[in-house]
Parts: C-alpha cells; sequence; structure tokens
C-alpha cells in the first residue's frame, strides 16, 4: 500500500524530568537525555541536560512530536492499543583525550500505555519507575529507582463520544500452557506462538498474536504483571504492562474445560511439578461497534473460537532471524507442534459478562476439523500471518515452511485468505495457489500428555449489557406495586389495658408538665411548703388551672379511646344495659378495676428503681407452624375447604407475612385455580420484593406474559441468597422461550453454586470430624441436611407433607376408599436427598435439575418439574432419585401405572431405599389395592433408616389396620404418629382404634386430645358422643352431639351408628 494512503495519528510526548537520578559517575559533570521509542523505531530524542548532582534531578522539559502511521485507521487504533511507547534515559559521560566522542550508558527505561486514550482520555500524565534493562526481577523495589514524569497527547481525541460509547477494548491474556510433552525442556532454542483472530471493524479482521512463550520449570516464578504482546525496544521490566497484574481464581469458577471436580487433582500436578511453557503476556484490540456485532453473531454462530499454538526456533522470533541466507541458516525455520484450542466464547454472551477464564485442551490443528467447529472457511488458519508479523524472514520463508509440511501431513486444501497483522495489513498467498495443512505427527504429543493451555479475555463493556439491580426493583414495582407491612396488632383483653397503661402514664406526663409550670420557680428554690394543708391548696390551683385552660377536657378526651376498648375487651360489654340497677354495678366494678390499674402505671412511670425490662411476648412461629401442619394435613385429606380455612387462619393472624402468602398460592396451584395463586404470588412480592419463591411462583404462573416472567426472573436472581434451584428454574425459562445463550448460562450459575454447596458442605463434615476426635460423646453428630433453596426448610420431614387419608376410619368405610378421587389429589414428594458429603476431587451427589424438580414438585408446578427431570434425563445418569420425583409427577398428573413404573425402575437401583417403598404405597393406597399398599408401609417401617415423610406412611398404614379391624396395630401406628407429629386426625385415629377394641378410657382421652388440637372436628364430636353414651353420660353426650351437628358432621355412617347407639340406651338426642 502507498505510503500517501496510510493513516496517521499525530503524537505530542512532553518530558519534564527524571528525578532520583543517581549518575554512574560523581567526579564529572553527566549529561542526559531521553530517546523516545514506539514499535521498533527511535522516533526522536531530547536534547542532552546536565543532571544535577545534588538534587539527583536531570530537568528535560522538552517535547516531541511523532505520528503513528498504519495502513489504516482501524489498523492504526489497534497499534496503539497493544504496543507502549518506551521511554529510554540514557547518560553521557564527557570524553576523555583519547576519545572521539561522549560515552553513553543506558540507565533504563519506561512504557508507557496509551490504553487510556482510546477510554476516552484527552492526554495520559504521569510519573513511572525507570527500571533497568538487565532480567525481568519477580521482587523489586522501585523506591529506589529514578522516576521519569511526562504526558503523551495526541493531537485531536481518538475517538468521539459516540464511539467510546459504542466501541469496546477486547483483551486476550494467555497465561501458561501446562502438562506439556516429555522432551521439553528450558533452553531447548525454541519459543512458542500463540494467534487468534480478532474482528476490528465490519470487514477487517486482526491476527492477534503473542509470541515468546518459554519452556520453564515449576521452580521458576512469573513476574507479577502481565508483558506486552509487542514488547518493541523494551527490555527487562520496561516489558510488563504498569498496573496489570495476574489474577487466578478457583478452578470451579473457571468457564474453560478442565473446571470440574475430577480435574483438580490432574491440574494442581501438571501446574507444581511438572515443566510448562509461559507467556504471562497480554494483548488488546479496539473494536468499533460494527466489529461488536459482527463479533457477536460469529460467536453466537459457532460458538467455539480457534486459538492456534505452535513452536518455531528461538531465532527465527528475531528481527531477521530467518532470513539472510548465511551458513548456518541455509533451511528456513518451520513451525511444529501446530495445534489449535477450541475457545468457547459463549459466555461473553451472558448479559453483563465482562471476563472469560479457563482452561483448554489443545488438539492438533486439522483445518477440516477446525472449520467444522468454527464455522470458518477452510484455509483460515492464523498460522502465516502470525509469522509474518514475527517477522520470520518474509514469504519465501513461509511458502517454504509450507512446503516441508507438505511432506508429512495429511493434505486438506486450503484457499487463500486476507488478515491484517500487527498493525499491518498482508495478503497472504496472492498467487492463488492451492495449500494444504494438516495434523502433523509431533501435534498428537499435545492429545498423549493431555496439554491445556490457560486464556483469559476480558472487555471493558460486555456485549450484552445487564439489567442493574435498581432497574429491576423498579420494573417489579412497576407491575406489582410494593405495599407497607400491615401494622401488627395484638388483640384482647391484655393489649387494652396495656393501650390504657400507656395512656395513663401520657397524660401523667402532661399534668406533671403543667405542676412544674405552675410551681416550678417554688420548686427550684427550694421554698414548697410540704404541709397537708399547702399540699391541698397547691392541687386546688393545678385542677383550677386545668379546668380554666381546657386542658382537663382535653385529658379527659385522650383517655376516653382506651377506657371504651378496656369495657369491650376486658369486661366483653357491648350492648346497653337493661336497668339503672345493673348500669350502677357496672360502672363500680370498671372504677375499682381502672383506678387500681391507674395505680399501677403511675407507680412503673414513677419509681426510681430500676425495673427488669419485661420480656417480649413469646414468637406466634411455633402456632403458626402447627396451624400449616393442620391445613397441609386437611389438604391432603381432600378437605380442601377445611385447609383453606386454616390457611386463611394463617393471613388473619400475620397478614403481612410474605410466607404466608406464598404457601396459599401453592395451595391455590394444588386446586387448579391459577388465578388465585397468581394474586397470592403477587400479593407477596407487593410485601417483600426480594423474597425469592414469591418472585419465582409468580414468574411461573406468569409464564405467558414473557415479559413480566423474564423481569421477575431475573430479579430472583438479585436477591443476596440466591440458591440452585433459583438458576435453574431461570435457565428452564430461558430453554422454553428458546434463549439458549442465557439458558447455558442460568445452568452453569447453578452448578457452580452447586459445587460451591457441596465443598461447603464436606468442610463441614471434616470440621465435625475433628470435633468428634477430639471430644468423646456419647451421641453421633448427625451432619444437617442442605437446604434446597433459600427460606425452604431443607428436611422436608419437619414440614409434614402429608397424603390423602380417608376421613372415615371405620371398618363400614371400606367401600368410601374406593369412591373416586377429587380432581386433583395432593401427592406426597419426597424431600430431595442432600448432595453426599463428597471430598474436594469427588462429585456432588445431586444435580440441580432433580433438586429443582423436587422444589417445582413441592410448589405444585408439576409441568415445569417435568421439564427439570427431562434434563436430568439426558444430562445426567438415572438413580432412584430420578424415578421417584418421575413417579410424583406421574402421580400428580394421576397417571398412576406409569408411576408405579416408574418406580419399579427406582427399586432396579436401590432395593432398599425407603422412599421409594414409601411412594409405591402412596400409588397402590389411591388406586385402592390395600393389600400392596399395606405391605409396601410394613417394609418402610422395618428399614433402618426413615423415609421422608414417615407421618404420611403411619396415617395410611394406621388407616389400613381400621379398615381390616386390626385396631392394636392401628393403635401402636397412629400413636407413633402422634409421637412424631401430634394432629387432630393422628390422634383421632388412636381414639378409634382404642373406642373399637372396648377401652373407653383410653379413646376419650386420646378424643380430648384431638379435640384441644382442633375443636371444629365433627367426627372428634361425634366419637365423644359415642363414647359418653357408652359410658353413660347423659349430658355430656347429648353436648358432644349437638357439637357434632353444629360443625356439620356428614358421614352418614357415622350419624347412623350415633343413632342406633342412642336407641339402645335411650338418650343423647335432645330432638327425641
Amino acid at each position: 500500500m502507498a505510503t500517501d494512503d496510510a493513516y496517521t495519528v499525530p503524537f505530542t510526548v512532553s518530558i519534564s524530568r527524571c528525578t532520583n537520578f543517581k549518575p554512574s559517575r560523581q567526579d564529572v559533570q553527566m549529561t542526559s537525555f531521553v530517546r523516545v521509542e514506539f514499535g521498533s523505531r527511535t522516533q526522536s530524542e531530547t536534547g542532552r541536560v546536565p543532571l544535577v548532582a545534588a538534587e539527583k534531578t536531570a530537568q528535560y522539559d522538552a517535547q516531541i512530536t511523532f505520528a503513528v502511521s498504519a495502513p489504516t485507521r482501524y489498523a492504526a487504533l489497534d497499534e496503539i492499543a497493544h504496543k507502549p511507547i518506551v521511554l529510554t534515559i540514557v547518560e553521557c559521560v564527557p570524553k576523555d583525550k583519547k576519545a572521539k566522542e561522549d560515552k553513553t550508558n543506558v540507565v533504563g527505561q519506561a512504557s508507557v500505555d496509551l490504553l487510556p486514550l482510546l477510554r476516552g482520555q484527552s492526554i495520559v500524565t504521569g510519573s513511572q519507575a525507570v527500571f533497568p534493562t538487565g532480567s525481568v526481577e519477580i521482587d523489586f523495589a522501585s523506591d529506589s529507582l529514578p522516576q521519569i514524569e511526562y504526558s503523551v497527547a495526541p493531537s485531536s481525541p481518538l475517538l468521539s463520544d459516540v464511539e467510546i460509547k459504542e466501541g469496546n477494548v477486547f483483551s486476550v491474556r494467555i497465561d501458561s500452557m501446562y502438562s506439556i510433552p516429555d522432551g521439553w525442556a528450558p533452553g531447548g532454542g525454541y519459543t512458542f506462538t500463540v494467534s487468534l483472530p480478532v474482528p476490528i471493524a465490519k470487514a477487517t479482521e486482526a491476527t492477534v498474536v503473542l509470541p515468546q512463550g518459554q519452556v520453564k520449570v515449576p521452580s521458576d516464578r512469573d513476574p507479577p504483571m502481565r508483558r506486552w504482546s509487542y514488547v518493541g525496544t523494551a527490555q527487562g521490566m520496561s516489558q510488563l504492562i504498569q498496573g496489570s497484574e495476574v489474577r487466578s481464581i478457583p478452578y470451579e469458577d473457571e468457564d474453560g474445560d478442565f473446571k470440574s471436580v475430577r480435574h483438580v487433582a490432574f491440574r494442581r500436578e501438571a501446574e507444581r511439578s511438572r515443566p510448562r511453557v509461559a507467556w504471562n503476556s497480554e494483548r488488546r484490540c479496539r473494536l468499533d461497534a460494527n466489529a461488536c456485532a459482527t463479533f457477536q453473531s460469529l460467536i453466537a454462530k459457532s460458538r467455539v473460537w480457534p486459538v492456534e499454538i505452535f513452536r518455531l526456533p528461538a531465532a527465527a522470533t528475531q528481527p531477521g532471524g530467518g532470513g539472510g541466507g548465511g551458513s548456518k541458516q541455509k533451511e528456513d525455520p518451520m513451525p511444529t507442534y501446530h495445534g489449535i484450542a477450541y475457545v468457547n466464547l459463549t459466555p461473553l454472551l451472558y448479559p453483563g459478562a465482562t471476563r472469560l477464564r479457563g482452561a483448554y485442551p489443545i488438539q492438533p490443528y486439522i483445518d477440516s476439523e477446525v472449520s467444522e467447529k468454527t464455522k470458518r472457511s477452510l484455509g483460515t488458519s492464523t498460522l502465516d500471518v502470525a509469522m509474518r508479523s514475527i517477522s520470520v524472514a518474509g514469504t519465501r520463508s513461509i511458502a517454504s515452511a509450507r512446503g516441508n509440511r507438505k511432506k508429512s501431513a495429511i493434505l486438506t486444501p486450503k484457499p487463500s485468505s486476507t488478515f491484517i497483522g500487527t498493525g499491518t495489513q498482508a495478503e497472504v498467498g496472492t498467487e492463488a495457489i492451492p495449500e494444504f495443512v494438516a495434523a502433523s505427527v509431533d501435534s498428537r504429543a499435545y492429545v498423549e500428555s493431555k496439554t491445556y493451555v490457560v486464556v483469559e479475555i476480558s472487555m471493558d463493556r460486555p456485549f450484552v449489557e445487564k439489567r442493574s439491580t435498581e432497574s429491576l426493583a423498579r420494573m417489579v414495582r412497576d407491575v406489582v406495586p410494593p405495599r407497607a407491612a400491615f401494622p401488627k396488632r395484638i388483640g384482647g383483653a391484655d393489649a387494652a389495658v396495656g393501650d390504657f397503661h400507656r395512656e395513663i402514664a401520657r397524660v401523667a406526663s402532661h399534668v406533671l408538665d403543667e405542676f412544674r409550670c405552675a410551681f416550678g420557680e417554688k420548686l427550684s428554690q427550694n421554698e414548697l411548703a410540704l404541709s397537708s394543708e399547702a399540699a391541698a391548696h397547691r392541687r386546688k390551683q393545678l385542677v383550677y388551672h386545668l379546668n380554666t385552660s381546657g386542658k382537663y377536657h382535653l385529658f379527659k378526651e385522650q383517655l376516653k379511646r382506651v377506657v371504651v376498648n378496656v369495657v369491650r375487651e376486658k369486661f366483653a360489654h357491648k350492648k346497653s344495659f337493661r336497668d339503672a340497677t345493673s348500669r350502677r354495678a357496672f360502672l363500680g366494678q370498671l372504677y375499682v378495676f381502672l383506678v387500681d390499674e391507674m395505680h399501677r402505671s403511675l407507680a412503673k412511670t414513677f419509681t426510681v428503681d430500676s425495673i427488669a425490662a419485661v420480656p417480649a411476648p413469646a414468637s406466634p412461629v411455633d402456632d403458626d407452624a402447627v396451624i400449616k401442619h393442620f391445613a397441609r394435613e386437611a389438604e391432603v385429606n381432600f378437605n380442601y375447604e377445611l385447609a383453606s380455612r386454616f390457611y386463611q387462619e394463617r393471613l388473619a393472624r400475620d397478614v403481612g407475612n410474605a410466607d404466608h402468602w406464598v404457601d396459599y398460592g401453592r395451595f391455590a396451584l394444588l386446586i387448579g385455580d391459577r388465578a388465585k395463586a397468581a394474586e397470592c404470588f403477587r400479593e407477596a412480592v407487593s410485601l417483600d420484593q426480594r423474597h425469592a419463591v414469591a418472585l419465582l411462583m409468580y414468574a411461573i404462573v406468569a409464564a405467558d406474559r414473557n415479559d413480566v416472567a423474564e423481569t421477575f426472573l431475573e430479579s430472583a436472581t438479585t436477591v443476596d441468597d440466591v440458591g440452585v434451584v433459583t438458576w435453574t428454574i431461570v435457565g428452564l425459562y430461558y430453554e422454553m422461550t428458546h434463549d439458549d445463550v442465557r439458558a447455558e448460562m442460568a445452568f452453569i450459575e447453578a452448578r457452580r453454586a452447586n459445587a460451591g454447596r457441596a465443598r461447603a458442605a464436606a468442610a463441614a463434615a471434616r470440621r465435625r470430624r475433628l470435633e468428634r476426635d477430639d471430644v468423646s460423646t456419647e451421641t453421633e453428630v448427625i451432619p444437617p441436611p442442605v437446604e434446597i433453596f433459600p427460606d425452604q426448610p431443607a428436611d422436608r420431614k419437619s414440614s409434614t407433607t402429608l397424603a390423602a387419608v380417608p376421613r372415615g376410619l371405620t371398618a363400614s368405610n371400606v367401600s368410601a376408599a374406593k369412591s373416586p378421587l377429587p380432581a386433583q389429589p395432593s401427592i406426597v414428594v419426597p424431600s430431595s436427598p442432600p448432595p453426599e458429603i463428597v471430598d474436594e476431587e469427588e462429585e456432588t451427589g445431586e444435580s440441580i435439575f432433580l433438586q429443582a424438580a423436587y422444589f417445582l414438585l413441592e410448589m405444585q408446578a408439576t409441568d415445569w418439574a417435568a421439564k427439570a427431570l427431562e434434563h436430568e434425563f439426558i444430562d445426567a445418569s438415572t438413580s432412584a432419585s430420578y424415578y421417584i420425583a418421575l413417579a410424583c409427577v406421574n402421580m400428580q398428573r394421576k397417571l398412576y401405572d406409569q408411576a408405579r413404573g416408574n418406580l419399579t425402575e427406582a427399586l432396579v437401583y436401590d432395593y432398599q431405599n425407603p422412599d421409594t417403598w414409601a411412594q409405591l404405597g402412596h400409588v397402590e393406597y389411591l388406586t385402592g389395592n390395600r393389600e400392596e399398599a399395606k405391605a409396601a408401609y410394613e417394609r418402610v417401617l422395618d428399614f433402618i433408616s426413615e423415609a421422608s415423610d414417615m407421618h404420611t406412611v403411619y396415617l395410611r398404614l394406621g388407616s389400613l389396620y381400621i379398615q381390616e379391624e386390626q385396631y392394636e396395630g392401628a393403635k401402636h401406628t397412629f400413636l407413633l404418629a402422634c409421637k412424631r407429629s401430634p394432629t387432630a386426625f393422628s390422634w383421632l385415629g388412636v381414639g378409634i382404634a382404642c373406642y373399637r377394641m372396648g377401652d373407653l378410657s383410653e379413646a376419650e382421652d386420646a378424643l380430648c386430645e384431638a379435640n384441644i388440637l382442633n375443636n371444629a372436628d365433627p367426627e372428634v364430636w361425634g366419637y365423644l358422643a359415642m363414647v359418653c353414651l357408652r359410658s353413660g353420660r347423659k349430658v355430656e353426650a347429648e353436648q358432644a352431639y349437638k357439637y357434632a351437628l353444629k360443625v356439620n358432621l356428614c358421614d352418614e355412617k357415622l350419624l347412623e351408628e350415633i343413632g342406633r347407639l342412642q336407641d339402645e340406651v335411650g338418650f343423647g338426642d335432645p330432638a327425641k
């Protein structure tokens, strides 16, 4: 290309001074100058200035102008991005009588990074250490070095504001190549080069070259900063990019192919005890807006990006090293060990992603394979351009190298192509002759040695912008406006009396203020008389003052509200009095009570002794958990009306609790009311806009509205404690919307969180083992289960997930058990087994999809759970847990035959899994196969380990015993259920069994326990009526019977039995 067509960028370098300058000689007057170099050429020099020995300063005050020239603007910006300005400080020793000119010594060099000019700065200023030109030192103290002050500015801004905003800076960093083939040793006379293509404009592709990879032994340490990919004339420490740093991350957080737990031992051994090829260098590229769009489309098209690696003789990498025709270099250098690493750049398309780092295996370079994997044209290898850019003797050398490779290669045609090298446009293969590239025999050593290279790529801005947490929160607020928490009001008599005490204290404080205003002056002068007559006189004055000022009426009105509340709550009086006598009696009682409470309040308010703080009332968590337990019990017994009443009672107790709304929404999904479920989850989000479960479930029920669902799912990922299930559900959603890139990102994040949790569990297990070894204990320390989802109990044994149990447990109800089931039965979902406690080299025991499936089954999102299990079947090996989850999906869909088949498959994997037998018992129970169900449940009880939901097993087995009139076994089984988690239904089962065996005393005790837990259960009142009838207690029998009818006892069989018993004893029905 002609020079007239070149693009130039003028620069002005201002050199102020060099401080801490220590000349090599003190006996003569020394002078110094600065040489400015860019690329491989010296641009200019400053004038010589004398050194001020006393101040150790050389004052240059010089300006040097030079221009960066390149064929195109893109190439010029690319040079500015990856080449430094090298400032070389030279000292001059005056010549002696015999010398013809002054002697010069190079003091050191400093490299100036021009990248800030491409990021919007108009000038680069600073002070930098001048490093000696010797070897690179790992531990170098820069405090004692000379410091040069400089500034660099272009004649005009390099980029406009729009270009800076829309463009990007793409950086490639190569650390080292590990597990290299045997026989490679330091000093072998070879260097290694990495090259890869990078689009820097719409139709312009640059070949990024990182040469000078050196073989090092494990004891050789790398410098703390990265090297320039193009060092030019820089030597020693000036070859390093000042301010850069080498940062490593845990293997499991990488994005490469060698990041799983099974690779840990191999990588540690390779990186700590075997030789490596080290680059530790960085190459930057400036991408404009079109290049960013092109790069994104290429990554989306091919996913993987070619990174080529080859070996060259060390002399060939030096300028002129491959040519000259000397006797020692009659043959041109030939690249060997030509390999390629396929780097998956898809993570760069993740929202907000600006960095990628990983270890990638090196494979032999085969042109057809590269074209197939990278979707690039045949013959697009960057080898020729890379060799040209590192000065391999020109075109003749390259062609000769190609010819030499042809002799021992598997031939593949390769057309010519055009690239831009390191700042220079070079057309390779202009003769349009067919070329051949193949995998040489030596490159197969990469596969045999399992060689891999660590690559890091970073960008200033992400290709795909990620919505900020603030914007997501704002979008969630736009869809579901936040609602202020409802004030918690503690009702009842105690609260009313407490309000009265507080109001009395407030009024007393105001009255005391009035007293101080009236008599404060005498009180301060200690002139206040203390006689009874004086006190009575002051009282009259104070009352007169309060009456005439109107404050007495104000205080009375303040007390009126709390007094009325005390009358309503404490005395339960809300109606008019029938006569004056009852009115006077009530007022006398109220007056005495109010006066006593007033004295108590004043005593607490004006006491001088310290009063111990009143303990806070007990938290209602236990009561709330019991109500939730009852709701789930009614729910699985198909008594949805009772379950709804329990859920509503929880809301009435604390309507501002988002967890209560989430549970109610899950119940609405169970009964098939998606509209109500959406309202519940929406209400939960309005109360707590960072409630992960509420955000996820609202997104699931609103999945048909993609914009809303995506917003809520992304908002769920911003919650502080983001779990495995959250990312997995997000990935499932993106997969449903055919966004493969984001789905892959979400699954990677889920696996990363899962691995981190497994490591934390393993560390906790090791700590417990150490504590167990140090401290002798009688009981075994059981590792706590790992959380399945944030804010959800991991131990589902305590969450009391129950199954469908028929309401009538009498022998006459055997036919009722075979009646048609409701439209949507509640299915027992076993707890997700916690991942096995593993060492660092072992995999976690449970996949992300299985954990998500169990959570979705628990939340009644059956279709989403099935989607997760499809992934489990494809991506992971099947297991007993997988078939159990699949059986639960089919049970929720009422496909009982398929569920039975799934559980049969689960038994093949683990015949002694109690969860499998429990689920098999549930299938047989729901299909009416009593004998098979009883056999399965009895087998569960025989195991040493328990099933996840033993409570349901006890209830169903007990009901089967009662149906078969095995009352002793029923009593024992129901008592086990009561011992584990007592409910009204479990105590009812004990009472029925005892009643049928004729043990009326124990039957009454059990029924009374059931009545305490739920006094609105009609069957409890019905059996209590029969117990009282058989005990001869007429009044109690009539009361129990009336209550049974009042709470709507609808069991015809039980009513007929009660009627027969009433006719037999002759009492019990007040209507007769």
